[in-house]
């Protein structure tokens, strides 16, 4: 399952973010359906890590455990090997990635005087 880093704007307010990582395409979807369509953004891949769809439900329960309905119906929209796995999965709209541009590492040359 491929792990993931994003601002979440709390409440869809962008002057309240965080910068979370280790997301999963799943918690991306529950985090679009407690704060907003467009509160998830600069999404970027971070990693992969090995976990069944089972246990990601599990640990999305015990993460965001005043939210076991909002989960459950992650389930029961993505069953099975619908469950998504890759951000592509989830049909995200290209603007909430991260710009290519700013994650490319940048130098600085000075000139001696």
């Amino acid at each position: 399952m491929q792990t993931l880093n994003a601002l979440v704007a709390i409440t869809g307010d962008r002057n309240n973010m965080v910068w979370k990582i280790g997301l999963t395409p799943a918690e991306i979807l529950l985090l679009q359906g407690l704060h907003g369509a467009d509160s998830v953004l600069q999404i970027e891949p971070s990693g992969e890590v090995k976990r069944e769809p089972q246990e990601e439900i599990a640990r999305l329960r015990m993460e965001y455990p005043l939210y076991h309905e909002r989960v459950q119906n992650i389930w029961r929209d993505y069953p099975g090997p619908a469950f998504p796995v890759k951000l592509e999965h989830i049909g995200l709209n290209p603007a909430l990635l991260k710009p290519q541009e700013a994650a490319k590492p940048y130098t600085v040359s000075a000139k001696s005087a």
